[in-house]
């Protein structure tokens, strides 16, 4: 009889988990991606089963690198970088505190001792230094700090479409040919025209702000005041509804819409202008539509509504804490900038921003301090009936003929509906 072996033998299961192991360093490239387990031939049995390329890549040593070693060398780049003459500089020889170095002789520089380096670091700014731990570069803790370290120390990019200039920005001549008779008459064309139809602007504190403005216009509070574009585009419309040609311009209004145009935020900056952002972009939407610029108003007046969403004010939480006015203001600007998205995207073509369904705000309401909301109330109804024009005849999705037939049928019922509301005296007289 053979003697028996000293080492015990693996166990069934021990020895199915080895198997396991080395299956799974062998895995194809496939198997690996879908995270199924590979039979480890080749071709494997998942691939050969589905058709697919079985190819088992060479896998190479991964290198780790732990925190410590990264904070050593970078500690090393700070101080050879923090000790360099401009001499060396030029010549690429660094030297380091306690030695010296011959430029013409090229004579050898010692590196620095871990003393040296252990003293220049903790001269280091808090946010330079990463804590020591145990973790090592496969840690997703370990990649993020890195990251944040090297954005913290590096100098920041500026964003490509960040403008730079603000308002103090504007070209003073465009300022300094208005005067406030003529901005108070073109204001008062503005409200003419759109003033009860639209809301794009609280007219009581813009008319306030006007009388500030020209009490003393070169006051420092105005240098950094986005309400100057404001202010301009609303000019501009006015300009623009009044027929006012400017000299050596074919469109009226065009030299205060430019002066606007050209100084208008970045949207990562107007976000943070809150409502004033929103109404900015929405009168550049209004002059850019009455001139015909369907696609180039589509484009603003749904980036106003976009902002507006990320502001919350379609809901009414978005509304909470704020004076009485403010609510009237924002819910009728928020109204005003909706429907006219929805005219602008069926005249172009393009898709809405928002459906109804999320829109959490009420109709517009007669207010005090404030013009009848009649007038906008009927063009919103004009804009949901039109909404539903977009949706069910012009939409993508092809309705049955027995879900077809009724939502028409509704659409021209509401059509009739708004025209019974409308009073007889604001219909035009075609006889």
């Amino acid at each position: 009889m053979p003697p028996k072996s000293s080492v015990p033998r693996p166990t069934a299961r021990v020895a199915k988990a080895l198997r396991s192991k080395e299956a799974a360093k062998a895995a194809c490239n496939t198997c690996r991606t879908k995270k199924v387990r590979c039979s480890g031939t080749a071709p494997c049995t998942y691939c050969s089963g589905r058709g697919l390329d079985c190819e088992i890549s060479e896998q190479g040593q991964r290198r780790l690198y732990s925190i410590s070693e990264v904070k050593k060398l970078r500690d090393r780049l700070a101080h050879y970088e923090n000790h360099q003459s401009p001499l060396q500089t030029a010549d690429r020889s660094p030297t380091f505190p306690g030695t010296t170095s011959n430029v013409n002789g090229g004579s050898p520089v010692e590196p620095p001792s871990p003393a040296q380096i252990l003293n220049d670091s903790a001269q280091l700014s808090p946010e330079s230094i990463i804590q020591p731990e145990p973790c090592l570069s496969s840690n997703n803790i370990f990649g993020s700090r890195i990251q944040s370290l090297l954005q913290s120390s590096g100098s920041k990019p500026e964003s490509a479409n960040a403008n730079t200039q603000g308002p103090d920005a504007i070209n003073p001549h465009i300022l300094s040919t208005l005067t406030e008779p003529e901005s108070r008459r073109l204001l008062g064309v503005v409200v003419f025209y759109i003033g009860l139809t639209q809301h794009h602007f609280d007219i009581r504190e813009f008319s306030d702000r006007l009388g500030l403005y020209f009490a003393d216009p070169q006051h420092v509070r105005w240098q950094n005041e986005p309400w100057l574009l404001e202010m301009m585009l609303v000019l501009a419309v006015g300009k623009l509804f009044a027929g006012d040609f400017d000299e050596g311009c074919d469109t009226p209004g065009s030299k205060l819409f430019d002066g606007a145009h050209k100084n208008i935020p970045a949207l990562s900056q107007l976000i943070t202008h809150g409502v004033l952002g929103v109404e900015i972009l929405a009168l550049a939407a209004v002059y850019l539509q009455n001139l015909h610029r369907k696609d180039e108003a589509y484009f603003y007046i749904s980036t106003a509504l976009r902002l507006a969403i990320l502001l919350g004010l379609h809901r009414k939480s978005g509304l909470e804490g704020r004076l009485e006015s403010e609510k009237v203001h924002i819910n009728r600007l928020w109204r005003t900038i909706y429907m006219q998205e929805r005219r602008l995207a069926a005249v172009t073509g393009n898709p809405i921003s928002i459906y109804d369904e999320a829109i959490e705000l009420e109709m517009p309401t007669d207010c005090v301090g404030f013009p009848t909301a009649s007038a906008l109330r009927t063009n919103l109804k004009i804009s949901k009936v039109l909404t539903r024009i977009i949706t069910v005849i012009y939409g993508p999705r092809r309705l049955a003929e027995d879900a077809f037939v009724p939502s028409v049928r509704g659409i021209v019922k509401s059509i009739f509906e708004i025209a019974q509301d409308i009073p007889l005296k604001s219909m035009a007289n075609f006889g």
